[in-house]
């Protein structure tokens, strides 16, 4: 007996690969979407307008440091 040559399975193989991470990919995009908007939320102020965030105070609450570059 002679042993078969089998092409097209390393094929199908790549593609259950390529499916099985995808699906995972969708499926981390669907259970951290709830995370990453809240924290995109959180961001975006302060990146819209830089020149009214105060570094020394990240949380953005409180006073604003009014001090003047010497």
């Amino acid at each position: 007996m002679t042993p078969r040559i089998r092409n097209g399975q390393s094929t199908l193989e790549y593609v259950i690969i390529l499916a099985v991470v995808v699906g995972a990919i969708i499926a981390a995009g669907v259970i951290f979407k709830p995370n990453l908007t809240s924290t995109y939320n959180m961001i975006y102020p302060s990146v819209s307008n830089p020149a009214e965030t105060d570094i020394s105070n990240p949380a953005g609450t409180g006073t604003q440091n009014t001090a003047r570059p010497t």
